[in-house]
């Protein structure tokens, strides 16, 4: 909860949207974003820079699912907003 995001995640967020499947993803996504990052930044500290870049890749794609959930559940949001359900089931 450090972050902005991860403040909204666990406050707002977690009380307009936990009941959405969607929501529920993000949680472990975000979590593992920072534990990479940290990991990255740990290594570079170390001055294993070479390590580093070769793991970035995947902290790249974790950002890229991150997103991608995050997109889900605009589209959750809108469907629920509509309809009163949301789309993607548990």
């Amino acid at each position: 909860t450090a972050c902005r995001f991860g403040q909204w995640l666990h406050g707002d967020g977690r009380a307009a949207y936990a009941e959405l499947a969607a929501f529920s993803a993000i949680g472990p996504l975000h979590d593992a974003v920072h534990a990479l990052g940290h990991e990255l930044a740990a290594l570079s500290h170390e001055h294993r820079h070479a390590e580093a870049q070769q793991r970035l890749p995947d902290l790249l794609a974790l950002r890229d699912q991150l997103i991608a959930q995050l997109h889900v559940l605009i589209g959750d949001i809108a469907d629920k907003q509509r309809t009163g359900q949301a789309r993607h089931a548990p």
